[in-house]
C-alpha cells in the first residue's frame, strides 16, 4: 500500500513515497474518523455514567478511594495517567474512546482477505461515520473499548488461521486482556466467540473437506503448541493483573475487574429502566438504517456460504442483539457490540453487489439511470419533510408522485436493461440514500442534538446548564475569599457524581446527607423541593441539572416527524439544584 521507492533522475538518486489509491482512502477515511470524533469534545457536559467513571479517577488521583466499583478498570486508568498529565476537563477524560472510536475503522484493512477489498473499504467508513460509534466514541463509555478488543479479537484470529503466525496469539492474548478490562458488553461477544467454536469444531469433525476443517486443525495446532499457549495466558494474567490495578497502585480495580463480569450477569437480573425488549431493535432502524438493511443481506450471505467469517458474525449479531434486548437493564452504549458485526456484513454484502455489477458490464445508460434514481429520492425526501412540517395535502400527493415515477422508471429499466443490471443500479441508488441519511443522523445526533433527552441514544442526560454552576461559584468566591476556589461548600450526597466533578477544583468541599439548619459553609448546594426552605440568611440560584423526555402515548406520524428532521416530539422535564448562597461572607 505504501512504499518508498528509489529512483534516478539527472544521475541523482531521489526517493519517492508511493502511496495506492487503497492507501489514500483509508487515510481519508481515518482523518473522517478523528474529526468527528475530536471536534469540539467537550462541547457537552458529562452524564451520570461519565461522570461516575471521571469523579472516581479524580478521587483516587488526589488520596480518596473511589466512590464506587462498578466502572471499566481500562478507561479508567487511562484516564488517570490524563489527569495527572493533563489537569480535569470533559474533553481530557472523553480521549481515550475518542482514539479508540478514531482506530476502530483500520481494523478492517486487516480483513481484506475475508471482506474483499471493497468490502473492508465500505467497513471503514461506515465505521468512521456510524451515528452511534461516533456518539459513544465521544462519550466517557467503556463499551466502545468492548467493540475495538472484540474486532482486534477477530482479526488476530484471522491471521492465525490464514499464516499460522505465533505472533497472532500475542495479538489476540492482548485484544483479550483489554477487552475483559473493558466494559461487560464483551462478555456478550465472547458468549458469541463460544458458540461458534462449538459449531465450527462440530461442522469440522462431521466433514473433514469442509471448510471448518481449517479451523478446527488451527484449533489443534494452537492446543499442541503449549508454549504459545502459556504465552498468549501469561500476557492476558499480566496485563489483568497490571492494568487493572493501575501498576499495584489502585488493588481496588482486581474487584471492578471481576464486577465487569457480575454486571454481565446483573443486568439479566436487573429491575425496568424504561425501555422495553425492542429498544435496541429501535435504536438500530433510527441512527444505523444503512447498516441494519444491507448487513442483514449480509447476514444471509454468510449463513449460505458458510464461511467462518460470515458465520461468525451472523451468531455475534444475533446473540448479541437477544441477549441484550432479553436484559432487564439496557444500557444504550451497549448498541455499539451490536453495530459492529452488522457493518462487517454490510461491507460484505456490498463486495458481492459490486462483483455483480463487474460481471453485468453496466453501461453509461445504468448509470444515468442511477443519477435520475437520487434526484427522485431526493426530492421525495424534500416532500417528506415538507408534509411533516407544513402538513398540506399537496405535499403528500408529490411525494405518491414522485415514487410513482420512480417506479416507471425503475420498470423502464428493469425491461430495457434486464433483472440483473436493473436490481444492481437499484441496489446502488438505494445504498447511495441510506448513505445521505447515516451522514444527516450523524450530523445531527453529534453537533446538533448531542444532549437532547428525546434521542433514543441519549435518554435522561446531563443539562447543559450545569456548566454554568462553577463559574456562578468560583465569580463569588473570588469577590469574598479573593481566590475562585476557596470558598466552602456544602454539597447534598445525591448530587454526586455529577455536581461533585464540575466542583472539582474547590478546595473545601463536603458532602452530607442532611442538610443543617445552620451550615457554615458560605455555599450550600442541594437537590430543589417545592416548598423546601433554606439555611436562614442565604438567597438561593436554580440550575437544571438532568433533563429526560417524556413520549410515552406518541403516534406513528409524530415519531416520523422526529426521524426526518429531529422534530421537537414529547416534552422535556428537568431535575433541578439550588445553590444557596451568603448575600455577604462573616
Amino acid at each position: 500500500m505504501i512504499r518508498v521507492e528509489t529512483r534516478r533522475e539527472r544521475g541523482v538518486e531521489r526517493s519517492w513515497l508511493l502511496i495506492s489509491v487503497e492507501a489514500a482512502c483509508y487515510i481519508g477515511i481515518l482523518a473522517v474518523a478523528a474529526a468527528l470524533r475530536f471536534g469540539s469534545l467537550g462541547r457537552w457536559p458529562l452524564s451520570q455514567g461519565e461522570a461516575a467513571q471521571a469523579w472516581g479517577a479524580w478521587q483516587l488521583l488526589h488520596g480518596a478511594g473511589p466512590s464506587s466499583l462498578d466502572y471499566a478498570p481500562l478507561l479508567f486508568n487511562l484516564n488517570l495517567l490524563n489527569l495527572f498529565a493533563f489537569g480535569g476537563s470533559d474533553a481530557i477524560v472523553r480521549f481515550w474512546p475518542a482514539l479508540v472510536g478514531t482506530l476502530l475503522p483500520l481494523l478492517p484493512y486487516f480483513l481484506r482477505d475475508r471482506l474483499g477489498r471493497v468490502g473492508a473499504l465500505v467497513a471503514a467508513l461506515l465505521l468512521a461515520i456510524s451515528p452511534t460509534l461516533v456518539y459513544f466514541s465521544r462519550s466517557l463509555d467503556g463499551h466502545i473499548l468492548a467493540a475495538l478488543s472484540a474486532l482486534a479479537l477477530v482479526v488476530a484470529i484471522s491471521s492465525y488461521l490464514a499464516e499460522r503466525r505465533p505472533a497472532a496469539v500475542g495479538w489476540g492474548a492482548t485484544a483479550l486482556a483489554a477487552g475483559l478490562l473493558s466494559e461487560y458488553s464483551f462478555y456478550t461477544f465472547l458468549l458469541a466467540l463460544a458458540l461458534w467454536a462449538a459449531w465450527a469444531a462440530w461442522r469440522g469433525r462431521a466433514d473433514a473437506e469442509s471448510p471448518w476443517a481449517e479451523v478446527r486443525g488451527a484449533w489443534n495446532e494452537l492446543v499442541a503448541d503449549q508454549a504459545w499457549l502459556r504465552v498468549g495466558g501469561a500476557i492476558v494474567g499480566a496485563a489483568v493483573a497490571l492494568v487493572a490495578s493501575a501498576l499495584l497502585l489502585n488493588p481496588g480495580g482486581w474487584q471492578a475487574t471481576l464486577n465487569v463480569l457480575g454486571r454481565w450477569f446483573g443486568q439479566f437480573a436487573a429491575s425496568g429502566d424504561g425501555t422495553n425488549l425492542s429498544y435496541y431493535a429501535r435504536v438500530l432502524v433510527a441512527y444505523e438504517t444503512l447498516p441494519l438493511l444491507v448487513g442483514l443481506v449480509g447476514l444471509g450471505l454468510g449463513l449460505r456460504r458458510q464461511d467462518w467469517l460470515g458465520v461468525l458474525l451472523a451468531i455475534w449479531f444475533i446473540v448479541a442483539l437477544v441477549v441484550h434486548s432479553v436484559a432487564g437493564s439496557r444500557p444504550s452504549g451497549a448498541v455499539v457490540i451490536l453495530v459492529l458485526p452488522l457493518i462487517l456484513l454490510a461491507g460484505r454484502a456490498v463486495e458481492n453487489l459490486v462483483a455483480t455489477i463487474r460481471a453485468s458490464e453496466i453501461d453509461a445508460q445504468g448509470w444515468l439511470f442511477l443519477g435520475l434514481g437520487a434526484v427522485l429520492f431526493a426530492y421525495l425526501y424534500l416532500q417528506l419533510v415538507a408534509f411533516t412540517f407544513a402538513g398540506e395535502k399537496a405535499y403528500q400527493t408529490l411525494a405518491i408522485v414522485s415514487v410513482g415515477v420512480l417506479v416507471v422508471c425503475f420498470a423502464a429499466f428493469w425491461y430495457w436493461m434486464g433483472a440483473t443490471s436493473s436490481l444492481s443500479v437499484g441496489a446502488v441508488t438505494f445504498l447511495m440514500l441510506l448513505l445521505a441519511l447515516s451522514v444527516h443522523t450523524t450530523w445531527q445526533l453529534n453537533l446538533y442534538r448531542g444532549r437532547d433527552a428525546r434521542e433514543l441514544v441519549v435518554r435522561r442526560t446531563t443539562s447543559v446548564d450545569i456548566l454554568n454552576l462553577a463559574p456562578f461559584l468560583e465569580d463569588l468566591s473570588s469577590r469574598w475569599t479573593r481566590a475562585p476556589h476557596v470558598m466552602a461548600v456544602l454539597i447534598e450526597e445525591d448530587l454526586q457524581p455529577v455536581v461533585s466533578w464540575y466542583m472539582r477544583d474547590f478546595r473545601d468541599m463536603r458532602f452530607t446527607n442532611a442538610m443543617p439548619d445552620a451550615p457554615q459553609e458560605l455555599a450550600v448546594i442541594a437537590m430543589a423541593q417545592e416548598g423546601r426552605e433554606g439555611p436562614g440568611q442565604y438567597v438561593a440560584q436554580r440550575f437544571r441539572l438532568y433533563e429526560s423526555a417524556q413520549t410515552a402515548g406518541l403516534g406513528w406520524g409524530d415519531w416520523a416527524k422526529w426521524y426526518l428532521r429531529r422534530y421537537e416530539i414529547g416534552s422535556l422535564e428537568s431535575v433541578k439544584i439550588e445553590v444557596w448562597v451568603k448575600p455577604q461572607p462573616q
